[in-house]
């Protein structure tokens, strides 16, 4: 069996959405005549863990552990006491005034990160995995290497890797890296050295993969230089063994409507005009207090954290809202499983970018593969279109209130009479498991490998 390094800073005991591409890729690789070295570290800076997942590991995977600096921990401290400061001054402002008042392009703690770290916070771990790389080439000696980000300090290594052991290289990009349209170099020449150093590692790799077309188009328009056909799709997707056949048919006893994941402003990912349907909607329609809930499971940044808390506050949904901090992956399959109606956010991407638009979040496939109905909140895009391939989709556009809560509303009438139902597109739909996707990956390392 052929064997290949895979480099990622997010694995198991680690959990959130991160571990679950790379995770999935290691267990099914076998499959297909590929065994996993993984190279990873541990001891991050990082809280949510997960140590279910690690059953998920084969037996045989050999896993090389790290330390690590981590230099973020300090910029973590400082950054609490500069949020602190923050905090009193913007709660004098009143909401109405501003929308997203707190976004990470004019975030302090996020400019400080991005003047002192290139190419980010996870830089530290460079030179613990290159040596341990180092130590490990002649005894492993792996036939192909992969590297996944974010962070996007893992293909440091992969381009020391590919240097040392002459083996060709997969970069898998799960987000994009410069061209990301919520993040702003805190220089020009902060920008150029990403840049120079991003434009290094795709021309060094010998292949390119990222998670959707349109990232895939952003990054042959950024780099004419780079053969187009470097650069391939190998979309996320789902892992449930027989989930299409367990979904729960019978209808809840109550109405709820949930959100699983994490809401990152960074992502673009919050649920301001959500709450506002909601509000209105408490307002002019006070009996549904008792009638609908809302669950938002899952790790929350600070912004959005003290966001959903101001606006309960605003509107009055304490008695609506609930907020459920980071459970396991299993457990937040349960919760998708059991609430009536999934709700899917994605606010408008950045100008002349696709990179919001075109990336698809493994949790939407982990929505399809329930079969419920999901509210989606997007602009025009492929994961609308992909929304609307599946059968599944209830859509809205993002920011319009008034068209949310017709639609809130009009689940909640269908749930009441028993009519609230999905024709789920399941041919469409099963391509996106995560079998079938690594097969993909395993025929890129074995052609490359020829």
């Amino acid at each position: 069996m052929k064997s290949v390094l895979v480099i990622s800073y997010f694995f198991p005991p680690l959990g959130g959405v991160g571990v679950q591409r790379v995770l999935k890729f290691v267990k099914h690789l076998p499959h297909f005549g590929w065994q996993s070295i993984v190279l990873t570290l541990r001891n991050p800076d990082y809280k949510m863990l997960d140590p279910e997942l690690l059953k998920d590991i084969p037996v045989q995977t050999k896993i090389i552990r790290t330390s690590t600096i981590e230099p973020s921990k300090i910029y973590h401290f400082i950054v609490l006491l500069i949020d602190k400061i923050r905090v009193s001054l913007q709660r004098r402002r009143s909401l109405g005034k501003t929308e997203f008042y707190d976004t990470p392009k004019h975030r302090l703690d996020t400019k400080i990160s991005n003047f002192i770290f290139i190419p980010d916070n996870r830089v530290g771990w460079v030179p613990f995995a290159s040596l341990a790389m180092l130590r490990k080439r002649k005894r492993e000696k792996p036939d192909m290497i992969f590297s996944t980000s974010p962070p996007f300090s893992v293909h440091l290594v992969g381009l020391i890797a590919k240097f040392i052991l002459k083996k060709p290289w997969v970069v898998d990009l799960r987000d994009l890296w410069v061209l990301h349209p919520h993040t702003k170099p805190a220089t020009k020449i902060h920008h150029r050295i990403s840049k120079y150093i991003e434009h290094t590692v795709l021309k060094s790799a010998d292949k390119v993969l990222t998670v959707s077309d349109p990232l895939c188009e952003d990054l042959r328009k950024a780099y004419p230089d780079i053969a187009a056909e470097k650069f391939e799709v190998i979309p996320n997707g789902y892992d449930f063994d027989g989930l299409e056949a367990k979904r729960d048919e019978k209808p809840n006893k109550n109405f709820s409507i949930g959100h699983v994941g994490s809401l990152q402003m960074h992502s673009g990912r919050t649920p301001y005009y959500f709450l506002t349907a909601l509000g209105e909607l408490r307002k002019e329609v006070p009996e549904l207090v008792k009638e609908i809930s809302v669950f938002f499971v899952g790790a929350a940044d600070r912004p959005n954290r003290r966001f959903i808390e101001e606006m309960i506050f605003r509107f009055d949904l304490k008695d609506m809202v609930n907020c459920i901090d980071f459970v396991s992956h299993s457990r937040a399959m349960n919760y998708m499983k059991n609430f009536s109606v999934l709700l899917f956010l994605i606010v408008r991407s950045g100008k002349n970018c696709g990179s919001s638009r075109g990336n698809v979040s493994g949790k939407l496939f982990e929505y399809l593969a329930t079969g419920k109905p999901i509210l989606a909140l997007t602009e025009e895009g492929p994961v609308r279109d992909l929304i609307k391939k599946s059968g599944c989709g209830i859509l809205a556009d993002y920011d319009d209130t008034q068209q949310i809560k017709r639609e809130i509303l009009n689940c909640y009438n269908k749930f009441k009479k028993g009519q609230l139902r999905t024709e789920p597109n399941w041919d469409f739909i099963t391509q996106f498991e995560r079998k079938k996707l690594t097969q993909q990956l395993a025929n890129v390392l074995d052609e490359l490998s020829k």
